[in-house]
């Protein structure tokens, strides 16, 4: 196996291990996952208030994308 295999080969591994990481976290309940974090939950609530404000801009940008390409 030469160099650009063996580092194809990790670079595929490691985006693999990655998206099992992110899927666990993802499917943890936020409580569980507040107490693995050790997170304060004034923390926890700020975290969850700017994930469904992130939501809302993807949501705006996909509709304003919708419009868009309709023109």
């Amino acid at each position: 196996m030469n160099y650009t295999n063996l580092n194809r080969l990790v670079s595929q591994t490691h985006s693999i291990l990655k998206d099992l990481v992110h899927k666990a976290m993802s499917e943890t309940p936020q409580k569980r996952l507040s107490a693995l974090l050790n997170e304060d939950p004034a923390i926890m609530e700020r975290r969850s208030a700017l994930a469904k404000r992130l939501e809302l801009y993807r949501s705006a940008q996909a509709e304003i994308d919708t419009v868009a390409w309709s023109k």
